[in-house]
Protein backbone atom coordinates (compact mmCIF):
# COMPACT_ATOMS: atom_id res chain seq x y z
CA UNK A 1 0.00 0.00 0.00
CA UNK A 2 2.96 2.35 0.63
CA UNK A 3 5.41 1.03 -1.94
CA UNK A 4 5.73 4.41 -3.66
CA UNK A 5 7.13 6.17 -0.58
CA UNK A 6 10.69 7.36 -1.14
CA UNK A 7 13.54 6.83 1.34
CA UNK A 8 13.53 10.56 2.04
CA UNK A 9 9.83 10.50 2.88
CA UNK A 10 10.41 7.59 5.24
CA UNK A 11 13.25 9.47 6.89
CA UNK A 12 11.11 12.58 7.27
CA UNK A 13 8.27 10.56 8.75
CA UNK A 14 10.61 8.95 11.28
CA UNK A 15 11.97 12.37 12.25
CA UNK A 16 8.45 13.71 12.75
CA UNK A 17 7.48 10.77 14.94
CA UNK A 18 10.58 11.26 17.08
CA UNK A 19 9.94 15.00 17.41
CA UNK A 20 6.35 14.34 18.39
CA UNK A 21 7.60 12.55 21.52
CA UNK A 22 8.65 15.95 22.95
CA UNK A 23 5.51 17.82 21.81
CA UNK A 24 3.73 19.32 24.88
CA UNK A 25 0.31 18.05 23.75
CA UNK A 26 1.48 14.54 22.94
CA UNK A 27 -0.30 12.79 25.81
CA UNK A 28 -3.71 14.26 24.99
CA UNK A 29 -3.22 13.38 21.31
CA UNK A 30 -2.20 9.82 22.18
CA UNK A 31 -5.15 9.40 24.53
CA UNK A 32 -7.42 10.38 21.65
CA UNK A 33 -5.67 7.91 19.34
CA UNK A 34 -6.02 4.90 21.60
CA UNK A 35 -9.67 5.78 22.19
CA UNK A 36 -10.44 5.31 18.48
CA UNK A 37 -11.80 1.94 17.44
CA UNK A 38 -9.67 2.13 14.28
CA UNK A 39 -7.01 4.38 12.75
CA UNK A 40 -6.76 4.93 9.00
CA UNK A 41 -4.68 7.11 6.72
CA UNK A 42 -4.83 7.81 3.00
CA UNK A 43 -2.11 6.40 0.83
CA UNK A 44 -3.07 2.84 0.09
CA UNK A 45 -3.65 1.36 -3.35
CA UNK A 46 -5.47 3.93 -5.43
CA UNK A 47 -5.13 6.35 -2.50
CA UNK A 48 -7.62 4.21 -0.56
CA UNK A 49 -7.51 4.39 3.25
CA UNK A 50 -5.02 2.04 4.87
CA UNK A 51 -5.61 0.59 8.32
CA UNK A 52 -2.86 1.56 10.76
CA UNK A 53 -4.72 0.75 13.98
CA UNK A 54 -2.12 -1.60 15.44
CA UNK A 55 1.07 0.39 14.66
CA UNK A 56 -0.69 3.66 15.49
CA UNK A 57 -1.90 2.49 18.88
CA UNK A 58 1.40 0.82 19.69
CA UNK A 59 3.16 4.11 18.98
CA UNK A 60 0.66 6.06 21.11
CA UNK A 61 0.95 3.58 23.99
CA UNK A 62 4.73 3.76 23.76
CA UNK A 63 4.66 7.56 24.00
CA UNK A 64 2.41 7.36 27.06
CA UNK A 65 4.64 4.74 28.66
CA UNK A 66 7.66 7.01 28.28
CA UNK A 67 5.68 9.93 29.69
CA UNK A 68 4.92 7.93 32.83
CA UNK A 69 8.64 7.88 33.58
CA UNK A 70 9.23 11.62 33.26
CA UNK A 71 6.00 13.59 33.52
CA UNK A 72 3.30 11.61 35.28
CA UNK A 73 3.94 13.08 38.71
CA UNK A 74 3.26 16.56 37.35
CA UNK A 75 -0.33 15.68 36.37
CA UNK A 76 -3.23 16.76 38.54
CA UNK A 77 -5.72 14.23 39.90
CA UNK A 78 -8.22 14.82 37.10
CA UNK A 79 -5.66 14.29 34.34
CA UNK A 80 -4.38 11.14 36.03
CA UNK A 81 -7.89 9.74 36.18
CA UNK A 82 -8.46 10.54 32.52
CA UNK A 83 -5.23 8.83 31.55
CA UNK A 84 -6.14 5.70 33.53
CA UNK A 85 -9.59 5.64 31.96
CA UNK A 86 -8.13 5.88 28.47
CA UNK A 87 -5.92 2.82 29.01
CA UNK A 88 -8.82 0.85 30.47
CA UNK A 89 -10.91 1.88 27.44
CA UNK A 90 -8.21 0.60 25.11
CA UNK A 91 -8.28 -2.71 26.99
CA UNK A 92 -12.08 -2.85 26.79
CA UNK A 93 -11.97 -2.36 23.02
CA UNK A 94 -9.82 -5.49 22.72
CA UNK A 95 -11.90 -7.37 25.29
CA UNK A 96 -15.28 -6.85 23.64
CA UNK A 97 -16.81 -10.25 22.77
CA UNK A 98 -17.13 -10.99 19.07
CA UNK A 99 -19.65 -13.41 17.62
CA UNK A 100 -17.89 -16.28 15.97
CA UNK A 101 -14.57 -15.17 17.43
CA UNK A 102 -11.59 -17.24 16.43
CA UNK A 103 -10.23 -19.64 19.00
CA UNK A 104 -6.75 -18.27 18.30
CA UNK A 105 -5.85 -14.70 19.22
CA UNK A 106 -4.27 -12.99 16.22
CA UNK A 107 -0.77 -11.56 16.51
CA UNK A 108 -1.89 -7.92 16.26
CA UNK A 109 -4.30 -8.32 19.15
CA UNK A 110 -1.67 -10.14 21.20
CA UNK A 111 0.90 -7.38 20.71
CA UNK A 112 -1.54 -4.66 21.71
CA UNK A 113 -2.78 -6.68 24.69
CA UNK A 114 0.74 -7.12 26.08
CA UNK A 115 1.48 -3.39 25.70
CA UNK A 116 -1.77 -2.40 27.38
CA UNK A 117 -1.19 -4.84 30.24
CA UNK A 118 2.24 -3.30 30.85
CA UNK A 119 0.74 0.19 31.01
CA UNK A 120 -2.02 -0.90 33.37
CA UNK A 121 0.60 -2.46 35.64
CA UNK A 122 2.71 0.72 35.56
CA UNK A 123 -0.30 2.82 36.53
CA UNK A 124 -1.38 0.40 39.26
CA UNK A 125 2.08 0.45 40.82
CA UNK A 126 1.74 4.24 41.10
CA UNK A 127 -1.93 4.61 41.99
CA UNK A 128 -3.43 1.47 43.55
CA UNK A 129 -5.11 1.32 45.99
CA UNK A 130 -5.25 4.92 47.26
CA UNK A 131 -5.93 6.80 44.01
CA UNK A 132 -7.16 3.98 41.81
CA UNK A 133 -9.80 2.35 43.94
CA UNK A 134 -11.61 0.79 40.98
CA UNK A 135 -8.53 -1.02 39.67
CA UNK A 136 -9.68 -4.53 40.61
CA UNK A 137 -13.25 -4.02 39.39
CA UNK A 138 -11.93 -2.50 36.15
CA UNK A 139 -10.00 -5.71 35.50
CA UNK A 140 -12.24 -8.39 37.00
CA UNK A 141 -15.74 -7.19 36.13
CA UNK A 142 -17.11 -8.62 32.87
CA UNK A 143 -17.23 -6.40 29.81
CA UNK A 144 -21.02 -6.18 30.12
CA UNK A 145 -20.54 -4.65 33.57
CA UNK A 146 -17.88 -2.10 32.66
CA UNK A 147 -14.72 -4.18 33.11
CA UNK A 148 -12.46 -6.14 30.78
CA UNK A 149 -13.03 -9.68 32.11
CA UNK A 150 -14.81 -12.21 29.91
CA UNK A 151 -18.45 -13.14 30.32
CA UNK A 152 -19.20 -16.23 32.36
CA UNK A 153 -18.82 -19.38 30.28
CA UNK A 154 -16.77 -17.74 27.52
CA UNK A 155 -14.59 -20.00 25.41
CA UNK A 156 -10.85 -19.36 25.34
CA UNK A 157 -9.56 -17.31 22.45
CA UNK A 158 -10.70 -13.98 21.09
CA UNK A 159 -13.40 -13.62 23.74
CA UNK A 160 -10.92 -13.99 26.60
CA UNK A 161 -8.52 -11.27 25.47
CA UNK A 162 -9.48 -9.15 28.48
CA UNK A 163 -8.68 -12.06 30.78
CA UNK A 164 -5.20 -12.34 29.32
CA UNK A 165 -4.64 -8.59 29.75
CA UNK A 166 -5.75 -8.82 33.38
CA UNK A 167 -3.58 -11.83 34.18
CA UNK A 168 -0.53 -10.36 32.42
CA UNK A 169 -1.04 -7.14 34.38
CA UNK A 170 -1.23 -9.03 37.68
CA UNK A 171 1.88 -11.02 36.77
CA UNK A 172 3.86 -7.82 36.18
CA UNK A 173 2.62 -6.30 39.44
CA UNK A 174 3.55 -9.47 41.32
CA UNK A 175 7.04 -9.43 39.85
CA UNK A 176 7.51 -5.83 40.97
CA UNK A 177 6.23 -6.59 44.47
CA UNK A 178 8.72 -9.37 45.19
CA UNK A 179 11.27 -9.13 47.98
CA UNK A 180 12.96 -5.72 47.92
CA UNK A 181 16.33 -7.47 48.27
CA UNK A 182 15.89 -8.57 44.66
CA UNK A 183 13.73 -5.79 43.24
CA UNK A 184 14.21 -2.14 44.10
CA UNK A 185 11.94 -0.68 41.42
CA UNK A 186 9.32 0.44 43.96
CA UNK A 187 9.66 1.44 47.59
CA UNK A 188 8.82 -0.85 50.48
CA UNK A 189 5.95 1.45 51.44
CA UNK A 190 4.39 1.25 47.98
CA UNK A 191 4.95 -2.49 47.87
CA UNK A 192 3.15 -2.95 51.18
CA UNK A 193 0.28 -0.68 50.12
CA UNK A 194 -0.23 -2.66 46.93
CA UNK A 195 -0.12 -6.05 48.66
CA UNK A 196 -2.55 -4.92 51.35
CA UNK A 197 -4.87 -3.58 48.66
CA UNK A 198 -4.71 -6.87 46.75
CA UNK A 199 -5.49 -8.85 49.87
CA UNK A 200 -8.45 -6.60 50.62
CA UNK A 201 -9.77 -6.96 47.06
CA UNK A 202 -9.18 -10.72 46.79
CA UNK A 203 -12.89 -11.36 47.38
CA UNK A 204 -13.57 -9.66 44.05
CA UNK A 205 -10.76 -11.46 42.22
CA UNK A 206 -11.07 -15.07 43.32
CA UNK A 207 -14.66 -15.91 42.21
CA UNK A 208 -14.16 -14.96 38.53
CA UNK A 209 -10.75 -16.65 38.55
CA UNK A 210 -12.26 -19.86 39.94
CA UNK A 211 -15.10 -19.78 37.39
CA UNK A 212 -12.66 -19.17 34.55
CA UNK A 213 -10.26 -21.96 35.53
CA UNK A 214 -13.12 -24.41 36.09
CA UNK A 215 -14.51 -23.70 32.63
CA UNK A 216 -11.17 -23.84 30.84
CA UNK A 217 -10.05 -27.00 32.69
CA UNK A 218 -13.28 -28.67 31.60
CA UNK A 219 -12.74 -27.53 28.02
CA UNK A 220 -9.22 -28.97 28.01
CA UNK A 221 -10.47 -32.36 29.20
CA UNK A 222 -13.41 -32.38 26.80
CA UNK A 223 -11.18 -31.55 23.83
CA UNK A 224 -8.69 -34.24 24.84
CA UNK A 225 -11.49 -36.79 25.15
CA UNK A 226 -12.86 -35.84 21.73
CA UNK A 227 -9.41 -36.13 20.14
CA UNK A 228 -8.92 -39.54 21.75
CA UNK A 229 -12.29 -40.74 20.47
CA UNK A 230 -11.49 -39.47 16.97
CA UNK A 231 -8.12 -41.26 16.98
CA UNK A 232 -9.75 -44.48 18.18
CA UNK A 233 -12.38 -44.21 15.45
CA UNK A 234 -9.69 -43.75 12.81
CA UNK A 235 -7.71 -46.71 14.14
CA UNK A 236 -10.80 -48.92 14.11
CA UNK A 237 -11.21 -48.13 10.42
CA UNK A 238 -7.57 -48.66 9.59
CA UNK A 239 -6.94 -44.97 8.94
CA UNK A 240 -4.58 -42.34 10.32
CA UNK A 241 -4.88 -38.59 10.83
CA UNK A 242 -3.29 -37.86 7.44
CA UNK A 243 -6.07 -39.90 5.79
CA UNK A 244 -8.88 -37.80 7.26
CA UNK A 245 -11.54 -36.29 5.03
CA UNK A 246 -11.49 -32.46 4.86
CA UNK A 247 -14.45 -32.05 7.26
CA UNK A 248 -12.89 -34.50 9.71
CA UNK A 249 -9.55 -32.69 9.55
CA UNK A 250 -11.25 -29.34 10.22
CA UNK A 251 -13.03 -30.74 13.29
CA UNK A 252 -9.82 -32.39 14.50
CA UNK A 253 -7.88 -29.12 14.21
CA UNK A 254 -10.67 -27.24 15.95
CA UNK A 255 -10.39 -29.56 18.94
CA UNK A 256 -6.61 -29.11 19.01
CA UNK A 257 -7.02 -25.32 18.95
CA UNK A 258 -9.65 -25.46 21.70
CA UNK A 259 -7.44 -27.68 23.86
CA UNK A 260 -4.40 -25.44 23.38
CA UNK A 261 -6.30 -22.17 23.92
CA UNK A 262 -7.95 -23.35 27.13
CA UNK A 263 -4.71 -24.98 28.28
CA UNK A 264 -2.88 -21.69 27.76
CA UNK A 265 -5.14 -20.06 30.33
CA UNK A 266 -5.07 -22.94 32.81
Amino acid sequence: GFGNITPQQRSDAFTNLEQFKSYPGRVAACVEMIGCSSLQIAGGAGNAPSDVTVPGKLYALGVIQEFLKVGYNSLNESDRGQLRSSIVLAARQLAMPVNGSSIKMNDSTRILAVKIAALLADLALREFPQRWQTFVSDLFSPVSNGGIWCEAGADAGGNTTGVKISLECLKLITEDCTDSDYNARISTTRRNDILLGMNEMSKLMLPPLFELLSKQYGDVNNAKSTLLAMNQYLASNGRTVVQMAPDERAEYQQQIDRRDAAGGIV
